[in-house]
């Protein structure tokens, strides 16, 4: 039996208990030998001290040499059965994740709003994922980061009249980070910039708009969120905050259903105009 801690669930993730998990397998699956992943943080409770680890130890062995030893000549036409099955299974994985990623025009818009983290880890295996983060970034170190019609403008009103502004974006430090050395002084224009590393969960979850608002010590009827994709929406619509759609993603009929007005752009829009929206 080899022990190593690496990333993933327990042995049992799946599959029960791991006694059962492991006399559970496929015969021939398990020849003499079986790789096991612990939680780093449940090592300390099974094997922190030797009662524990002994019995631990010995529930992975017997589990172990049961799989080997015991029914371990099975009938071919259950093999033959069983290979068919997983088969199947894999086919039918391989055509669901190739539908949704690349037979969905409007797959890029469904996740746009999302944390990296939650895109990858609901649509992505890990493998492809390693090399998706390797083109975004190489593809985000070239991006204009260009500013919104109107926007500075708007953004020297809101600060003659003193009010505290963030960004609350599910863009992680690194695409901030590019952003920045194209707009150096978004750096220092805010009170605070929030991005998806201290974020519990992703939008449309409201708990990123709920942490901005914490942190500036200020109620929901005293907020306003900027957004145009619509999980950015959904979130800062079910935060409980006065939410301007901008429509310079999707079209103003469909922002109009998650926020309390929609604008094109900035250029006619003021601080006193702000306070209107309800």
């Amino acid at each position: 039996i080899t022990f190593f801690h690496g990333r993933g669930g327990t042995v049992g993730r799946g599959g029960g208990p791991s006694y059962n998990a492991i006399t559970s397998q496929p015969v021939g699956s398990i020849k003499d030998r079986i790789r096991v992943t612990e939680q780093g943080e449940v090592i300390g409770n099974k094997y922190g001290n030797v009662d524990a680890a002994y019995y631990n130890l010995e529930m992975l062995v017997s589990a172990t040499l049961n799989r080997t030893v015991i029914d371990n000549i099975a009938d071919n036409n259950d093999l033959k059965m069983y290979k068919e099955y997983m088969e199947e299974i894999v086919n039918d994985s391989y055509e669901i994740y190739r539908k949704l990623v690349f037979g969905n025009p409007d797959f890029a818009m469904q996740i746009k709003g999302q944390t990296l983290d939650h895109i990858l880890g609901s649509n992505f295996s890990a493998s492809d994922a390693e090399r998706i983060v390797q083109r975004l970034n190489d593809f985000e170190r070239s991006m204009h980061y260009d500013y919104i019609p109107g926007f500075l403008p708007f953004f020297e009103d809101l600060k003659r009249h003193a009010v505290k502004t963030a960004v609350v974006t599910s863009s992680n430090k690194l695409k901030m980070e590019a952003a920045f050395r194209y707009q150096p002084a978004l750096q220092t224009m805010f009170d605070r910039i929030l991005t998806a590393e201290v974020f519990t969960r992703s939008k449309p979850d409201p708990d990123c708009y709920l942490l901005g608002m914490r942190l500036f010590e200020t109620l929901q009827e005293e907020t306003y969120v900027f957004e145009d994709s619509i999980n950015g929406l959904r979130s800062a619509q079910a935060s409980g905050a006065h939410v301007v759609g901008l429509s310079t993603t999707f079209p103003a009929s469909e922002v109009a259903s998650y926020a309390n007005v929609v604008i094109p752009d900035f250029c006619e829009f003021s601080y006193e105009k702000m306070l209107q929206v309800k």
